[in-house]
């Protein structure tokens, strides 16, 4: 059968007679993937503007919501909430790894852009690689 948390079924839990029924403020199948796609378009707007907006505040948006989105996860048991924070995790990912990397090559002579992009995207993999280890071992210890 299934887990009896609902994790793999959409915010369904099993029942005594194996009816399944939908937790209260559980998320329905697929809403999580409409908040990606809004966290994906959002960040496609947001490095479409960066450079009207100036890089400081392009900065402080992405820090701002990048901090933002693991406080009100942590805090908020509500599910509609969490979708936002969905969305808002994945806009910072997406666009601060998009922009950052300009920034980042902008700052470099020009022999080693190459060097420079693929250096920022070997640690912007490693750091999404390592990140929840790193984060599981400090919560668990």
């Amino acid at each position: 059968m299934g887990d009896r948390t609902g994790g793999h079924h959409g915010g369904l839990q099993e029942c005594a007679g194996g009816q399944r029924v939908r937790r209260p403020g559980a998320l329905k199948r697929g809403e999580h993937v409409v908040a990606l796609l809004t966290g994906s378009l959002l960040s496609l707007l947001l490095a479409a503007v960066s450079a009207r907006l100036g890089r400081a505040r392009v900065l402080a948006i992405l820090f701002t919501l990048g901090a933002l989105a693991p406080l009100t996860a942590a805090l908020s048991p509500w599910a509609p909430l969490l979708l936002l924070v969905a969305a808002m995790a994945v806009f910072t990912t997406t666009a601060g790894n998009g922009i950052l990397a300009v920034y980042a090559t902008q700052a470099a002579p020009q022999p080693q852009r190459p060097t420079v992009i693929g250096l920022f995207s070997l640690c912007y993999q490693m750091g999404g690689a390592f990140g929840p280890a790193v984060a599981a071992m400090i919560t668990l210890s």
